[in-house]
């Protein structure tokens, strides 16, 4: 019975993932940095999202994209 439900389940979120729109209305995506592209490889995130807030990413809530120790990083070394 679970393996039937747990089937029910997959197929439906399957379904409504081709489904959905994957760009919000009114969001324009952009060319991200070099800076951009190493702090999402920094903190292993493929996007991440720049508002009047910051550049942020979403990891059980809004995380910053340029924490202190990547800037750290990234004015010591570079990303590597």
């Amino acid at each position: 019975m679970w393996e039937l439900k747990n089937s029910i389940i997959y197929i439906f979120a399957l379904v409504s993932i081709f489904l959905s729109d994957p760009v919000a209305s009114g969001v324009e995506p952009g060319i991200a940095s070099r800076k951009d592209i190493a702090a999402m490889k920094y903190h292993g995130v493929l996007i991440s999202v720049e508002d009047e807030t910051g550049a942020w990413f979403n990891r059980g809530g809004r995380c910053r994209l340029f924490t202190e120790q990547f800037i750290e990083r990234w004015e010591t070394r570079g990303w590597q």
